[in-house]
Order: C-alpha cells, then structure tokens, then sequence
C-alpha cells in the first residue's frame, strides 16, 4: 500500500538506518522500511560493522543528501549488494517491495548453496552441536 504513509513527529530517530524522506520529510513508508533492511543487510555482511561509523547525525544527512551511501562490504555477494543499492534508491518509488527482496534473496541463497554444496566446513563436519551454554557468574 504505497498510500499508508506516516509523518513523524519523534526527533531522535536513528540517523544511520533512515530513509531520505524519512529524514528529511518526516515521512515513514514501508518503503521506508525497505532502507533501513537494506542497511541491517548491510549491517549482517559486514559481520556487525555500524553504518556511518563515527559520523553524527548532521554529518549522515550530508552523506544520504549526496548520495554517498555505503560501501560494499567485503564478503558480500555482488548480488546482494545490487540489492542494497536498490534499496538506497532516493526515490521511494523506485525501491523494489518486500516481497521482490525476498525472491531476490532466494535466488541469492540458492546459488550460494548451489555452489558450496559439497564443501563441508569442519564446523558443519562434526556431530556435536552448534552452541555452547553460557555459565552465569556469582
């Protein structure tokens, strides 16, 4: 529903995962919405990174305003990242939905498996499990 768009009133809002009219406007879609995956996306194949890293809030709108948007992060598939820049698109419009994200992603996934099916790490290799137990401390 491109039509249920909110205006924000809340000012301390989390520069670095906003989209543009966001920001700027005040305005929130689920279009919205698609940025700021794109930045948690972004977030996960850096392994943790924070975006905008050091900058303030004011030094952000200056990069989004410019259109310097984040970089690619090292691991990251190109396809992925194509995503995220699609994501990053400053005009809302042009943002794919939530749904062409989760069939891109698909195909991303079924790729990645497709090519490293066979290749059993040596943590995969093992029949003990995945996780340990944290002890609490006294």
């Amino acid at each position: 529903m491109e039509s249920s768009k909110y205006r924000l009133k809340h000012k301390n809002l989390p520069s670095a995962w906003l989209a543009p009219e966001t920001m700027f406007l005040r305005q929130y879609s689920h279009k919205s919405d698609v940025w700021s995956f794109a930045i948690v996306l972004w977030e996960v194949y850096s392994l943790g990174d924070i975006p905008y890293r050091g900058m303030t809030h004011d030094e952000i709108e200056i990069e989004v305003r410019n259109l310097k948007l984040l970089e690619k992060p090292p691991d990251c598939p190109g396809a992925v990242f194509n995503l995220m820049l699609s994501s990053w698109n400053l005009s809302c419009k042009d943002r794919p939905t939530f749904r062409q994200l989760r069939n891109c992603l698909a195909l991303v996934v079924n790729d990645l498996s497709k090519e490293y099916n066979g290749h059993r790490t040596s943590y995969l290799a093992t029949d003990q499990p995945l996780y340990f137990t944290l002890s609490q401390s006294s």
